[in-house]
């Protein structure tokens, strides 16, 4: 059970949404790229709060720059941004290093461009990449393309 410190944490982020809701991250503005697996009642949270979810067949069928102009439009009222790099969108291929592997994910030259484009926007305000684990197989490989991420931008 959490403990009352993290108790009233969580207590005090809620009514930030409540007191002070410019200061805080709507749903509506939040991108979800390429994740290849929901649950219905996630589907039903995209869809109620209107946040944009490219999934996987729409980035193979459209094209990665296609992607990148729908982020745009989607955001393009919004002072800041904030890019959080999940390295399990990428192909299993590249990123068995991480705790959820998943067929079907982002090419290395896509991850790239995502990153460069976004990374240069003059909205993005800050770049993070996460679940990278080094005590995974093959972590030389991950190592590798987060490098190669970084060096896009």
């Amino acid at each position: 059970f959490p403990s009352h410190d993290i108790l009233e944490n969580w207590e005090q982020l809620k009514a930030c949404k409540n007191n002070k809701p410019d200061n805080c991250i709507q749903p509506k503005h939040l991108v979800f790229i390429g994740t290849r697996s929901y649950e219905e009642q996630e589907w039903a949270l995209i869809e109620k709060h209107g946040i944009l979810a490219i999934t996987p067949e729409e980035i193979l069928k459209n094209g990665i720059q296609w992607v990148v102009d729908q982020v745009n439009e989607h955001l393009k009222n919004y002072q800041y941004r904030y890019l959080s790099f999940d390295v399990d969108s990428l192909d299993p291929t590249i990123s068995e290093a991480t705790g959820t592997p998943e067929a079907n994910g982002l090419s290395l030259a896509d991850a790239q461009i995502l990153f460069s484009q976004f990374w240069n926007h003059p909205q993005t305000v800050c770049v993070e990449i996460t679940e990278y684990n080094p005590t995974l197989p093959r972590p030389e490989a991950m190592e590798a393309a987060v490098i190669s991420l970084i060096n896009a931008i």
